[in-house]
């Protein structure tokens, strides 16, 4: 059987309320969700947050309408004197026109007040009933909307989480069976809007155009999503996607001496892996592999620090755009698997 949508607004505060306290917190307070829990752990508390969020959607295709008061009937005492004075007013208006007696025409505004009354008395009664019918209706529709409005102004924390589902499960899911039994993954989830004042900073150009006035270029930075884990062979794996949002104001004096402003953007979206393992188990890696030639869009660095061996990878895609706009990016995370076996081929 389906749940109402009281129930569904019910269910997701009791699951919210399962969550352990450091996510819940970070959730309402930063539009985040940053922990250190094993795989099973991070399994349970992900689901919940996919059913809060499989919950949320019914919800938001649900319109609701505030329900209308019906209209009270009027009482056939106030209809029938209301009558009388309009009629009374009437005969005030044409008796100035017309020269008749106005006092010897008002009991014609009696007896019409009068048949007005018994007429309306008639269907009062009947009116009445329904309308008590129809009150009785619209208040329990008007608690049930108060109910959910309520419900719903304490869900407003909580954000979109198409990203838990369709990158972070998957992703976790494919890589679980390289995860060390019982490790600890440190898990960091964005859920903000990329918009955001505190993440702005400005740098003044010293390049100097001839004709330059003024350069300003101002850079926003996004981190959507890290997961540091531990493979088996004590292969430490760090996998971390971030957005890098660059707006370029130039202002300079054309030839004619006109002044010239103009705006260039420029949105960069970055994926970092990062693996420390010993020269040991590289090396066994590396045995019996050739090494791929690297893609344009791929670098990587390497270095050596004692017996560690430390390999970097970033992949980076240039999107354009022309502001920046609050989007929910939603990352490919079969890229992201294809840059780590790249990674662990390469060298």
């Amino acid at each position: 059987m389906k749940n109402t949508l009281p129930e569904k607004l019910e269910k997701i505060l009791e699951l919210y309320h399962q969550l352990p306290e450091k996510i819940q917190n970070s959730i309402k307070s930063h539009q985040q969700i940053q922990g250190e829990y094993n795989f099973q752990e991070w399994n349970v508390y992900l689901l919940l947050l996919m059913q809060i969020n499989g919950y949320k959607k019914d919800i938001l295709k649900v319109q609701l309408k505030k329900p209308q008061e019906p209209r009270k009937p009027v009482n056939p005492i106030s209809e029938g004197i209301a009558t009388a004075i309009i009629i009374v007013i009437v005969l005030a208006f044409l008796s100035w026109f017309a020269k008749f007696s106005f006092v010897q025409s008002l009991p014609l505004a009696l007896i019409a007040g009068i048949i007005t009354f018994f007429v309306k008395n008639k269907e009062y009664y009947k009116e009445k009933s329904i309308y008590a019918e129809h009150l009785k209706n619209y208040n329990d529709e008007a608690q049930k909307y108060e109910k959910i409005s309520i419900l719903k102004e304490k869900l407003l924390f909580i954000p979109n989480l198409d990203f838990v589902e369709q990158f972070v499960m998957p992703l976790l899911y494919t890589l679980k069976d390289d995860i060390e039994e019982d490790s600890k993954l440190n898990l960091f989830l964005n859920f903000q809007k990329h918009k955001l004042s505190t993440q702005k900073t400005g740098i003044k150009d010293n390049y100097k155009h001839p004709r330059l006035i003024s350069l300003q270029t101002d850079f926003w930075t996004y981190n959507l999503f890290e997961l540091k884990a531990r493979f088996y062979k004590k292969i430490k794996i760090s996998i971390r996607l971030t957005d890098t949002y660059r707006q370029r104001d130039i202002t300079k004096r054309g030839a004619s001496g006109k002044i010239k402003r103009s705006s260039k953007h420029k949105m960069l979206k970055k994926t970092l892996i990062q693996t420390v393992m010993n020269q040991e188990t590289f090396e066994a890696l590396k045995a019996g592999k050739s090494s791929p030639n690297i893609p344009k869009y791929l670098k990587m660095k390497s270095k050596n620090e004692g017996e560690k061996k430390t390999i970097l990878l970033t992949h980076t895609d240039i999107a354009s755009s022309n502001s920046l706009i609050d989007t929910d990016y939603m990352p490919d995370y079969k890229i992201v698997l294809q840059d780590l076996a790249f990674l662990m081929t390469a060298q």
